[in-house]
Order: C-alpha cells, then structure tokens, then sequence
C-alpha cells in the first residue's frame, strides 16, 4: 500500500464509533420513485490471501479489474465461505454480470464494493450499523462513518457510527467488505456476512439509488481509498 493510503488509513484506525456532529449536506432531492439499489462490484482472490481491507483489500479495489457486478437493493447478505456467489446473493442474483468468471467462485477469499446514493427522509443525526464477517468500511457524504475493519466474526469489534445531516436528500454512500475463508482443521468453514443498518433497523429496499438511475449532474465524492489508479477527475460534491 502506498504512503498515502497508510497515513488516510491511520487517522482512522484507532477509533470504535465515528461521530460527524457537522451536518453533512445532500446532493439532489429524494426522488418520487422508489430506488434499485446500489452498484456492486465482486472480485475473487486467491486462498487465505485476504485479512483486513487497509493492508490489502483496497488494493483490489483500486488497482484489479471486477470479477462481477449486480444491483444491491438493501445490502443485506449472509452465509458461508463455501457459499457461491450466487447463492450469497439470494433475491439480488437476477442483477448478476460476469466479467470474468472465476474458477473458485465462492464467497471465502473476496472483495465488495457498493456505492451509490442513500435517501435520508429527515434533518438530524442518524445511527448506522455495519455488521461484518469480515471487515467493512462505510462512507457517507465523502466521510468514513464506519470503520469496521479486521478478520473475524460479525458484527466486528467497531460496527457503528453516526452522521448528522442538513436537511432530507440524497447522500453519496459507500461501502466496502471484505471476507477471507477461516476453516478450523475439521472442514468446517466461517462466515460470510455484511448487513446494514439505519438506526437499528435492517436498511430498506428502495432507499437507495444507483448512479446509473438518478441525473449524472449529481456529484460523487473522491476517495483515495477506492478510487481506480489513474482516475484523473472523480466527480465533486
């Protein structure tokens, strides 16, 4: 990892629950339609070869071509290592899109990246919830509300986080996941678990937007930490 992403990363690492008391500001109004979901992307990666997203799976992010892409509706998935993705998918596998099918397509050993738009009914401070097996990282707004990040089991030791927000709108979110493949000497396998919350209940379909459904005029904060090498212009807030 390169200099700048180690200094952005450690800023950060220290602490359990992220709270923005300044209020965040929307980009567009909440459409009258509902929305699909958020832009995922998937990629595979080689066994055991993954054990936090700040030493490693940014890297991915940044720097590999995807291995899929689907629509998101709620981020809201669970199951083991050895599931396919596919099956991890459940209601959301209609969305699917092979780029490169990998040989071991399974959930142990990959990395996620969800962005889009959340809408934010109301003025005011809002609890959000990341739990993870592995680890996750949400933005929202351009800022890192949660950072959850490790290896182990879900929710993560760091799941939570809070932002305020200026007014009801459309707010730029991110999520990043990672998950490894723990087996235990007997055949069994972990986990494979990332779920969102909003104020303490599971996030909803139809609050969130993909960018492709909503005017390309609405900006999109840069993130150094996700950004593909060689992106001249990410679009501004």
């Amino acid at each position: 990892m390169n200099i700048r992403l180690t200094q952005a990363l450690a800023a950060f690492f220290t602490l359990s629950t992220a709270t923005f008391a300044y209020p965040l500001q929307p980009v567009g109004e909440i459409p009258n339609e509902a929305g699909t979901g958020l832009d995922a992307q998937f990629w595979a990666q080689p066994a055991k070869s993954l054990k936090s997203l700040g030493r490693q799976a940014l890297d991915v992010i940044r720097e590999e071509p995807t291995n899929a892409t689907f629509r998101s509706s709620a981020v809201q998935y669970g199951g083991n290592d050895l599931w396919s993705l596919e099956k991890w998918l459940g209601d959301d596998v209609g969305s699917l899109s092979y780029q490169n099918k990998p040989d071991a397509n399974v959930m142990g050993d990959c990395v996620l990246r969800f962005s889009g738009y959340i809408a934010i009914p109301e003025a005011g401070e809002v609890s959000f919830t990341c739990s993870s097996d592995d680890g996750s990282m949400v933005w929202i707004g351009g800022e890192l509300v949660i950072l959850n990040d490790g290896y182990g089991a879900a929710p993560g030791d760091f799941p939570e986080g809070t932002a305020t927000f200026a007014e009801a709108g459309l707010y730029p979110i991110e999520i990043a996941f990672f998950n490894g493949d723990w087996e235990d000497g007997h055949g069994n396998h972990g986990e494979s678990i990332i779920r969102f919350f909003v104020d303490g209940e599971p996030a909803r379909k139809g609050a969130f937007y993909s960018k492709s459904e909503l005017e390309a005029s609405l900006g999109f904060p840069a993130n150094p930490l996700t950004d593909p090498v060689g992106t001249a212009v990410a679009l501004s807030r």
